[in-house]
């Protein structure tokens, strides 16, 4: 899908035009249509993706959800049919490009590769592209999240409920997430 294509699909599910877009974001009349063989420049893809509320790595077809999009096109499913063949809730889906990836996102990328048959490379290029920068020497060290993260005890023990294996495990994670945390207080 082109950039052009993807720009037609966000202004029908807005309700516009092409012209209509062009007019609001301040372009000349047509101009867009160059799209369709050659790419925009920054500043236009960004007023695009401005005006969407989308990544300009959506509009290039870079982003998590573009990809999986694309994929969905082909396989001619929507959101609805990846979530019954991952098990992964459709909101979650839904969100991708919006996520700020964990360890359980990465998994949740081999999942969808899998169900959609394609190479996890792609989708685990696209989902690393949006961790945050491991390290910015212009954010003081005291704007640290986790200097504002307030813990709270959400289960003391889990004994004489029936959990699945699956829930089991994650809280098995969630626990040595937490002694790992300690640890680095000491």
């Amino acid at each position: 899908m082109t950039i052009f294509d993807k720009v037609k699909k966000l202004c029908k599910s807005r309700g516009i035009t092409i012209t209509e877009l062009e007019e609001k974001v301040g372009f000349g009349r047509n101009s867009m249509y160059s799209w369709k063989k050659n790419k925009p420049s920054t500043d236009k893809l960004e007023k695009v993706a401005d005006y969407f509320n989308v990544t300009t790595d959506y509009l290039l077809g870079r982003s998590l959800k573009s990809i999986v999009e694309n994929e969905l096109s082909a396989k001619n499913w929507k959101y609805e049919d990846l979530a019954v063949n991952t098990g992964l809730k459709l909101t979650y889906l839904q969100a991708l490009d919006r996520i700020i990836p964990g360890m359980e996102d990465y998994k949740a990328v081999e999942i969808i590769a899998e169900a959609l048959e394609i190479n996890k490379v792609s989708l685990t290029k696209a989902l690393s592209r949006q961790e945050p920068p491991l390290c910015d020497n212009s954010i003081p060290t005291s704007t640290v999240a986790e200097d504002f993260v307030e813990y709270e005890t959400i289960a003391a023990h889990h004994d004489g409920e029936a959990w699945t294996d699956e829930e089991l495990e994650e809280l098995e994670r969630f626990k040595e997430f937490m002694r790992s945390k300690r640890n680095k207080k000491e």
